[in-house]
C-alpha cells in the first residue's frame, strides 16, 4: 500500500480545494436563481414591504374588531396569520435588502450607489432591530394594570374593613364611601367587598352595566399589554435573527457568484 506524504504547500492546495470544490458546484446550481432574484429584486422588495403593511394594518383593524376576551379559536388562528404575514413581510424585505446590496457592493465596490445601497439596507435594518429590542425591554418593564390595590396597598382591605366598623360617620358618608369603594376594588381585581346600603346595613356590592363595562376595559387593557410584551419579545429576537442570517447570506452569496465565475473563466 503506497502512503504519499503531503507537504505544507500541497497539503494547504488540498484544503483549499475541498473547501472550493462543493462552493463551486453550489454555485453551478444556484447562480441563475441568484441572477433571477436580482433582476427582480424592485418588485420583490415592493411585495414585500406591501404584505408587511397590510398585515400590520390587519392585526390593528382586527384587535379593535374582535372581543379578545373572549376570543375563539377561529379568530385566534386568523390573527395568528395576519401576524405571520407581518413577519415574513418585513423579514422578506430585510433579508433580500441586506444580501442584495452586499452581493452588490462586492459584486462592483465603485458601481454607482453601491456603497450608499449598502450603508442605508444594513444601516436601517440594524437600528430598526436595536430600536425593537430597546422598546421591547421598556415594555417589559411595564407594570400590570390590574390588582394594583394589593401591589400598592396590600393592607387597604383590611383597613377597610376597620373602616366599616366606624361609628363617627353619617350613613350618607358611608353609603358615597363604601360605594367608591366597591368600584375600586371591582375594577381593580373584581373582587366583591361589603358596602353600606341606604338603610345602614352591610350588604354585598352590586356592580352596574357601567362598573362592569370599566372592568372589562381594564381586562382588555391587561390583554392587549401582555399581547404587546410577547409580540415585541419575539420580534426583537426574529429580527437579530434576520439580520445575521441576511450579513451571513449576503457574503456567501458573494462567494458563490465568485466560484461560479471561477468554474467558467468569467472573471477574465
Amino acid at each position: 500500500m503506497a502512503v504519499v506524504k503531503l507537504t505544507s504547500q500541497s497539503s494547504g492546495t488540498a484544503k483549499v480545494w475541498l473547501g472550493f470544490a462543493p462552493l463551486h458546484i453550489i454555485a453551478k446550481r444556484y447562480q441563475p436563481l441568484i441572477g433571477a432574484l436580482y433582476a427582480l429584486m424592485n418588485r420583490i422588495l415592493t411585495i414585500s414591504i406591501t404584505l408587511y403593511v397590510l398585515g400590520l394594518l390587519s392585526v390593528k383593524f382586527y384587535l379593535s374588531d374582535i372581543d379578545v376576551l373572549n376570543i375563539t379559536v377561529e379568530e385566534s388562528n386568523i390573527l395568528w396569520i395576519f401576524q405571520l404575514a407581518t413577519s415574513i413581510g418585513l423579514c422578506s424585505f430585510f433579508l433580500l435588502s441586506v444580501i442584495f446590496s452586499i452581493y452588490k457592493f462586492k459584486s462592483n465596490p465603485s458601481g454607482k450607489n453601491s456603497k450608499r445601497n449598502i450603508l442605508i439596507s444594513v444601516g436601517f435594518s440594524f437600528f430598526y432591530t436595536v430600536s425593537v429590542g430597546y422598546i421591547a425591554i421598556t415594555t417589559s418593564n411595564l407594570p400590570s394594570v390590574l390588582n394594583l390595590i394589593e401591589k400598592n396597598n396590600p393592607e387597604l382591605l383590611t383597613d377597610y374593613k376597620i373602616f366599616l366598623e366606624s361609628n363617627d360617620k353619617s350613613i350618607q358618608e358611608l353609603v358615597e364611601s363604601t360605594n367608591l369603594a366597591g368600584q375600586m376594588f371591582y375594577a381593580d381585581n373584581g373582587q366583591i367587598i361589603q358596602v353600606i346600603s341606604t338603610e345602614g346595613l352591610k350588604v354585598d356590592f352590586i356592580p352596574t352595566e357601567k362598573n362592569i363595562k370599566s372592568r372589562n376595559d381594564m381586562l382588555k387593557a391587561e390583554y392587549l399589554l401582555s399581547f404587546t410584551k410577547h409580540s415585541l419579545k419575539h420580534a426583537s429576537v426574529l429580527h437579530a435573527c434576520v439580520l445575521l442570517l441576511s450579513l451571513v447570506l449576503g457574503l456567501y452569496s458573494v462567494s458563490l457568484v465568485s466560484a461560479y465565475n471561477k468554474q467558467f473563466n468569467r472573471d477574465k
